[in-house]
């Protein structure tokens, strides 16, 4: 998974997740130098946007029963 175009969690979102992707913008994966490291490290980062996004869903869900 090549980082050619801006990763998912840096594109700004409305709603539940955007203090999250608030959060990741501040981080410069140009720092990291090994590519290995560095593309772990987007895939960590989109895991935990998903998973921000998927309990600010089940929240909702849980204020609406």
């Amino acid at each position: 998974m090549p980082c050619s175009s801006a990763p998912p969690y840096f594109k700004t979102t409305s709603g539940a997740a955007s203090g999250i992707s608030v959060m990741f913008d501040e981080i410069n994966l140009s720092r990291i130098q090994d590519e290995q490291t560095r593309e772990l490290i987007v895939r960590l980062l989109n895991l935990i946007e998903q998973q921000a996004k998927a309990i600010r869903n089940l929240q909702v869900k849980n204020q609406e029963l």
